[in-house]
């Protein structure tokens, strides 16, 4: 086998599994009442599940790429089409909305405050997810009976050029909106007003960006194979690597999210502080009775051989040493 495929499936296979573990934290955060109800909330709610079910297919695939297990089974064929279809468009459209979210929230403040109610963002997460669930019956149909040959120019627009550039745009404009709402801040001089509403902008904004840049290299395998059509057997030298990264940043874009959240995510990162505290809060008061033990026994030890000391020196200044 490939030492190139060996390596990239180990890295793959370590990138979904702390991938996993983290987007399990983030949905348990996210979930947690104290998050409050916040649009993007329940986007990000969305985006992560998306991202469980996209790593657990991944780490399928890599064991069969190892040929760890068989998947191949044609029985079994059309619910992988649908499982990869949804988790996939799912990661994308989420984080579309993401970024169509943040613009109007950063472009048009006043009119977001009075818009964007707690219904009205629920039902746009659901309606994200009823959209993304129709897009995967509709290329089911398309594969099967409309037009096979065309498939993966369909592929190309929907999954890559669509959403990639709808996110590129997007980011434009929340970059710009960010530099002017801080301008403004620095000059009616109130440098701690909306500073939660702007940590979460910053935090989503990066997120949105992380997408960009990891699928950049299957979009770059993209527009080349467009451009021409024998880009895949002329320039094979030059597709190798940037296949092998395209593969790697697949899963690396849906594993970094816990990071970003609690990097840039004041609240996110207090409600998982206050959830940490809690569950294992018992292990410190565990842990800190011994130590208080511990030190009251070592405490208690050196009182009795500071007393024998001292003993000890009176016996010898009263002679009876000596006898």
């Amino acid at each position: 086998m490939d030492a190139a495929l060996i390596f990239t499936a180990v890295l793959t296979l370590l990138i979904c599994f702390f991938g996993l573990i983290g987007n399990a934290l983030c949905l348990l955060v996210l979930l947690h009442k104290d998050m409050g109800n916040s649009s993007y909330v329940f986007l990000l709610q969305g985006l992560t599940v998306s991202d469980i079910l996209l790593l657990t297919i991944s780490t399928l695939r890599t064991f069969s790429n190892l040929h760890f297990v068989n998947i191949g089974n044609p029985h079994l064929q059309t619910f992988f089409f649908f499982w990869d279809w949804i988790c996939t468009s799912g990661t994308k459209f989420y984080t579309v909305a993401i970024s169509l979210e943040r613009f109007f929230v950063i472009t048009f403040p006043l009119v977001a405050h009075r818009v964007v109610t707690v219904k009205r963002s629920k039902l746009f997460a659901l309606s994200v997810l009823v959209f993304v669930i129709l897009l995967s019956c509709f290329s089911y149909l398309y594969s099967c009976c409309i037009d096979k040959g065309s498939f993966n120019i369909y592929v190309a627009i929907v999954l890559h050029f669509l959403p990639f550039t709808i996110v590129l745009i997007l980011n434009v404009f929340i970059f710009i909106g960010i530099r002017n709402f801080r301008a403004l801040r620095r000059s009616v001089k109130k440098p701690s007003e909306n500073s939660e509403d702007e940590s979460a902008s910053i935090m989503l904004f990066a997120v949105v960006v992380v997408f960009g840049f990891c699928y950049s290299f299957e979009f770059i395998r993209r527009i080349m194979n467009y451009i021409s059509p024998e880009y895949m057997t002329q320039w094979k030298h030059y597709d190798y690597p940037i296949n092998h990264l395209a593969d790697i940043f697949y899963v690396l874009n849906s594993s970094v999210n816990f990071l970003i959240y609690c990097l840039l995510g004041s609240t996110f990162r207090a409600v998982f502080l206050k959830i940490f505290r809690a569950r294992f809060g018992w292990l410190r008061e565990k842990f800190g009775e011994e130590k208080t033990e511990n030190s009251v026994v070592s405490r208690s030890e050196a009182s009795k051989v500071s007393q024998s000391s001292s003993s000890l020196a009176v016996s010898k200044e009263c002679g009876l040493d000596e006898i």
